[in-house]
């Protein structure tokens, strides 16, 4: 066996949702799909801003009630910074797993993921990046059909699942031109 297909806990949506999401990448990534790390690169340096500002208002060389005007900038910038990226967390990013890079001619691909608590569907949502204008290819597949009694994964039922989106995505895209 190998590591994608160790056995699953069924019973933990959490860590089948989680063991999906990095199979979906994988295939993707064996298809010659690039990812893009625009978007984690620009929370990453977000969350560095708010942390040197955090720093900047505590080692800051004045004593307390001098520098009270640095301690609620530093404050400002930092509860900023946390809120630009809970908002990027709750609208933009919520269910995407995978952002690829635009290919020769192409579009990049936005996928994203949903297994609901209690839930025996897994939803793969694959669309065009954000600079097209199209509704996301959907397709609902049942857990029984990705995994056999033991929680191992019919790997090939994942990938043609997958393979299928992202064609159908590119076809309806071609129909809209």
């Amino acid at each position: 066996m190998s590591k994608t297909e160790s056995p699953v806990n069924l019973l933990d949506a959490k860590e089948t949702k989680g063991f999906l999401d990095r199979t979906v990448q994988e295939i993707l990534l064996e298809d010659n799909h690039q990812l893009s790390h625009k978007f984690e690169d620009i929370r990453i340096w977000l969350g560095l801003f708010a942390c040197a500002a955090a720093a900047v208002s505590h080692f800051f060389p004045l004593e307390f009630p001098h520098n009270i005007p640095v301690l609620l900038i530093c404050c400002i910038i930092y509860f900023t910074c946390l809120g630009i990226l809970e908002l990027v967390a709750l609208f933009w990013q919520r269910d995407t797993i995978v952002v690829t890079r635009p290919q020769k001619r192409n579009a990049g691909l936005i996928v994203e993921s949903a297994l609901p608590h209690f839930s025996t569907h897994y939803t793969l949502r694959v669309s065009l990046d954000l600079s097209q204008k199209q509704e996301p290819v959907a397709a609902r597949v049942r857990l029984e059909r990705l995994f056999d009694t033991r929680g191992s994964l019919h790997r090939a039922t994942l990938a043609a699942q997958v393979r299928k989106l992202v064609q159908q995505c590119r076809s309806s895209k071609k129909g809209m031109e």
